[in-house]
């Protein structure tokens, strides 16, 4: 081989990793942001993460010695930290199918004595971009976490 082939193989070679590596490093970089935002905010309400799970929308944290749930959108402008405790738990997965589309929303429900809520896992007209599947998984991994 010729010193033009194998120069050009390499700068074609970096042209397609290149990108690669830069998503993945802003990727990095965003998470570790958002988990310091949100570490703030469980600071706030006195508690200290023993897990904290950052996906592409939506987080979830647990505190086991207050067991407490914390959980929320990633939202740019308002972070909102809602919290849940965990006493005398019931959690469920709901899943709504279709024969044509497959999954199309996924949702926690959790109810206590004295609260309820829905955590949304997936909504197929929200998620474009999200695999239902993954999310089906987060899912079932957070309710053997906190039931």
């Amino acid at each position: 081989m010729d010193q033009s082939s194998v120069l050009l193989g390499i700068v074609l070679l970096f042209a397609f990793i290149a990108p690669l590596f830069y998503t993945i490093i802003i990727k990095r970089k965003n998470t570790a942001i958002w988990e310091q935002k949100i570490r703030k905010k469980a600071a706030q309400m006195h508690l200290e993460l023993d897990e904290l799970e950052i996906n592409t929308k939506l987080f979830l944290g647990i505190n086991r010695v207050k067991q407490i749930l914390i959980y929320g959108n990633l939202d740019e402008e308002n972070l909102k930290v809602k919290s849940f405790g965990l006493t005398g738990l019931t959690c469920e997965i709901k899943q709504n199918r279709s024969k044509e589309k497959g999954i199309e929303q996924i949702v926690m429900l959790l109810k206590n004595q004295l609260q309820q809520s829905q955590i949304v896992f997936y909504n197929e007209e929200d998620d474009y971009n999200v695999e239902a599947l993954a999310q089906l998984e987060l899912a079932q991994k957070w309710q053997k976490a906190i039931s």
